[in-house]
């Protein structure tokens, strides 16, 4: 339900190409804990709660998303269904799964996208940054 937008400046001299990352997880200190690094990095921020925060994140901001971190187990919908949900709404965005789940498992039950960029939990800090800074594949 919540939506919340930050923007920081960089600390590093490595300015992101990636403009604005939107976070997706029902996990409170998960969602902060990533956007405050995402902002150190010098990334504006988005945090969303569920899918329909999300959505409406993504419509409110489309021009500066260019990034989804998407939890696949929040509740109230399938972290795939938030993604597919993302891509419709901001076609240029990349979407990034995160999960601690078995990937095999969740893409057999029809949870992630067989091709889906997956970031595994727990992740360090430069995975984090690293998986926001690729580029699209």
């Amino acid at each position: 339900m919540g939506i919340h937008a930050s923007a920081a400046t960089p600390d590093s001299e490595y300015m992101p190409r990636v403009k604005g990352v939107l976070v997706v997880d029902d996990m409170p200190h998960t969602r902060r804990f990533v956007c405050r690094v995402l902002d150190r990095e010098g990334y504006e921020t988005f945090e969303a709660e569920d899918g329909a925060g999300a959505c409406a994140a993504a419509l409110e901001h489309p021009d500066a998303i260019s990034v989804a971190l998407v939890d696949v187990g929040i509740s109230g919908a399938s972290g795939d269904e938030v993604g597919q949900a993302l891509q419709r709404a901001i076609p240029d965005a990349r979407v990034v799964f995160m999960t601690g789940q078995d990937i095999d498992m969740l893409v057999a039950e029809g949870r992630l996208p067989d091709n889906a960029v997956v970031l595994r939990k727990p992740f360090t800090l430069s995975a984090l940054v690293d998986t926001v800074r690729a580029p699209r594949r």
